[in-house]
């Protein structure tokens, strides 16, 4: 048998040394003495996982690759097996590709069993007839990486003597990782971190500091992953991903361009496929239940970190001075609220060609849907209900017909319709939300929830020289009265 290596630290390691303000065993995350864990097995701290070995040795393969995300049991499992095998071969890169590379071949080791985060890393044994198990997939090592929803309702009643109501604020901070026959899993340092909080004020997600999202920054430069992000992902909706069952070095190159430094304007295309799938095994995707190639932000918790790195991002743009922006904020924080003047709009119209020349510079081409990422950007965080590319359906004249608004933002009584154009003009922009009757959204009740008494409809259209002009019409349906910056 073999390890690759693992920066998993384990399950959970139990310390009597010190006490906790509970009074409760310190439930101290990161060991991987797997004989220590065993002695706390009258007092329901250690989750056996020991059928592993069953499954490893019924599996129809004597050589494995096992990937799950970090955090999720892949140390505390291998010092598991080496208490009750031998293991040959040490951990690290170098020695695998020495060691069970070569000595597969001759047939020296009878069992190999590698475990890791990405099955990228394995690809240089792809010769040796190892056959990899990933993260989620529908395989039997899937309940021995984390906690199943068994594990935690054992875990948290006998151990921490939770009840049923604080059981289930742990199953909607931290549920959503789940297979597509919909076997659920948990990360196992996420809920023991947050059960051994005594208060729960002072929990911070600390799983997202052990690691980061690998290349998700670098891959917000270009708008086809930014826009899947913002529009899709963040809003609860599922994409769907075409997985590949082997990477070529073409495709880990592709990968490269899109998490690395290379320049996007060298990048042809960066394949979001590639990308998510990537993410996938890094556990910040999840599988839907029932729907093949579907997945989504598993929970609050990853969907914070996500939304973070979007911040990171557009701070880095403006290296580190977002005044424009904050002062675009303020001016949508405004406008929910009350009626703007004139001098408002003006203002807005100053700061706002600011913040879209700043991320024009990063684009790799002007157009549309780069420009709607930036408003995407400005108002997250703005506690609006807000939906970028609403799809609504109505009826005019005995038939029926759809429509995609550009963006469009609510919150309470309040609804904002935006029309973006590129090289065209304001006033074509607002002509767009008359003739395309985007008005009849604000009757809408399957979307609009409750009546409607303000509103502002707004054309922005940037020409090839980064010039942006707005157009604007407040609480009112008669387009002649529409003002026009400049």
């Amino acid at each position: 048998m073999d390890q690759a290596d693992s920066d998993d630290d384990g399950d959970l390691n139990i310390s009597t040394d010190s006490d906790p303000p509970s009074g409760k065993p310190d439930k101290m995350l990161g060991t991987s003495n797997f004989l220590a864990l065993l002695g706390t097995i009258n007092e329901s701290y250690y989750i056996d996982k020991t059928n592993l070995i069953d499954v490893f040795l019924n599996c129809g393969r004597s050589r494995v690759l096992v990937t799950a995300p970090r955090r999720f049991g892949k140390t505390i499992n291998i010092a598991m097996l080496e208490t009750f095998f031998v293991l040959q071969v040490s951990a690290g890169e170098s020695i695998i590709q020495a060691a069970v590379k070569e000595n597969l071949k001759q047939n020296w080791i009878k069992y190999a069993f590698i475990t890791g985060i990405s099955h990228i890393a394995g690809m240089g044994l792809s010769g040796s007839n190892i056959k990899p198990f990933r993260f989620l997939e529908n395989h039997d090592f899937v309940p021995y990486y984390g906690l199943t929803a068994g594990d935690v309702t054992q875990l948290l009643q006998k151990t921490y003597g939770f009840y049923e109501d604080r059981i289930e604020e742990v199953r909607k901070k931290f549920n959503g990782y789940s297979t597509v026959r919909g076997v659920k899993i948990y990360n196992t340092w996420s809920v023991l971190e947050y059960a051994s909080k005594t208060n729960e004020d002072d929990f911070t997600y600390e799983w997202q500091d052990t690691g980061y999202i690998v290349g998700l920054k670098e891959a917000f430069r270009f708008p086809e992953i930014m826009k899947i992000v913002q529009t899709k992902l963040l809003l609860d909706h599922p994409i769907e991903i075409k997985k590949l069952k082997f990477l070529t070095l073409e495709d880990v190159l592709d990968l490269v361009n899109i998490i690395g430094e290379v320049d996007p304007q060298n990048v042809d295309y960066p394949r979001p496929d590639l990308f998510f799938s990537f993410i996938l095994e890094q556990g910040y995707l999840s599988f839907v239940k029932k729907k093949l190639g579907q997945v989504v932000i598993p929970n609050d918790q990853i969907k914070k970190q996500i939304e973070d790195k979007l911040t990171d991002f557009t701070i880095g743009v403006f290296d580190g001075d977002t005044t424009y922006i904050e002062k675009c904020k303020e001016f949508l924080l405004k406008i929910s609220k009350m009626n703007c003047d004139h001098d408002d709009f003006k203002k807005f119209h100053v700061n706002l060609e600011v913040v879209l020349q700043k991320y024009a510079a990063r684009w790799i081409k002007k157009n549309e849907a780069n420009i709607r990422c930036t408003i995407k950007i400005l108002v997250d965080n703005l506690r609006f209900k807000d939906c970028a590319e609403l799809l609504f359906n109505f009826e005019s004249l005995g038939v029926e017909v759809k429509r995609i608004l550009d963006f469009i933002v609510i919150k309470d009584d309040f609804v904002m319709i935006w029309e973006i154009k590129y090289k065209e003009s304001n006033k074509k922009a607002m002509l767009c939300i008359k003739d395309r009757e985007y008005l009849k959204v604000l009757k809408n009740k399957n979307i609009i929830r409750s009546p409607v008494t303000r509103w502002v409809l707004m054309g922005i259209n940037m020409d090839e020289n980064g010039q942006v002009s707005i157009g604007y019409l407040q609480n009112s349906e008669n387009f002649d009265d529409m003002t026009l910056i400049p």
